[in-house]
């Protein structure tokens, strides 16, 4: 996406979080434009490493109160857009494409459903659409229990956990989640990418009490989680076994995505 599309969505995301303090914006602007000065493409696959590393130095961040966290939240928040961004094969096409995400306007649900269901795409994929931003509306373990059908289907006993427990995995599922379908239109790409990051967000900036049943759990536990965080930092290897995520997504990925 472009520099204006990731900044347009981070203005979003702080206007439906209530966030109005210029400075915590600002770094949320900054992280959100900073991949594209790094290099490091392509952003739009591969990324997951990256993208769970921000994810859970932002949230052990917030929980410190160090608003730096908003600045790792953008980082983290810039891959999953770009992830959503369909990337034809070639070069000029892909940057009229991602204009015309930027020129797309960010629907609400019931729009967003109608111009779905008015699409030129296959019926098969108009469902998976309309499926998919279901269980958005459930928020983070709406896109859990998405992978655990899909996985169901594809006769994949395993289901996705983490060190993090139950809702720090939904997290970072709903964080990497595959496309859908290789059919899309910049509407969906702008429309879906706000979506997963402000539920992304929302969990990163929580200040509501966990559940007795899940206080335990490293996301709401602030040793716990700086402790996989220093397992993480050690090294990629590392940040693999301990996350246990990395092979699960690769698996799900071509069930799940393209």
């Amino acid at each position: 996406m472009l520099e204006q599309t990731h900044v347009r969505i981070a203005t979003e995301i702080a206007k439906a979080l209530g966030i109005e303090d210029k400075r915590k914006v600002g770094l949320m602007w900054v992280g959100s434009k900073s991949p594209d000065s790094w290099a490091t493409f392509p952003h739009h696959e591969g990324k997951e490493s990256e993208i769970v590393e921000n994810i859970l130095n932002a949230r052990l961040l917030f929980l410190d109160g160090d608003d730096e966290c908003f600045h790792k939240l953008g980082i983290a928040l810039h891959y999953i857009q770009d992830a959503w961004t369909l990337r034809p094969r070639m070069q000029d096409k892909h940057t009229k494409w991602e204009r015309q995400i930027e020129k797309s306007p960010l629907l609400d649900d019931r729009k967003l459903e109608d111009e779905i269901n008015n699409s030129c795409m296959p019926t098969k994929d108009v469902q998976t659409y309309l499926q998919f931003l279901e269980k958005l509306k459930l928020g983070c373990k709406g896109i859990a229990d998405y992978y655990k059908e899909k996985c169901r289907e594809a006769g994949i006993a395993e289901e996705p956990k983490t060190v993090l427990g139950e809702f720090g995995t939904s997290v970072l599922l709903t964080a990497i989640i595959p496309r859908l379908t290789t059919w899309s239109a910049p509407f969906l790409d702008v429309s879906f990418a706000f979506r997963i990051s402000l539920l992304v967000a929302q969990a990163v900036l929580t200040t509501e009490k966990a559940s007795e049943e899940l206080q335990s759990e490293a996301w709401w536990n602030k040793e716990g989680l700086k402790e996989i965080v220093r397992r993480i930092q050690i090294s990629r290897e590392e940040a693999k076994r301990v996350i246990k995520l990395s092979d699960f997504h690769i698996r799900t990925d071509r069930i799940i995505g393209l």
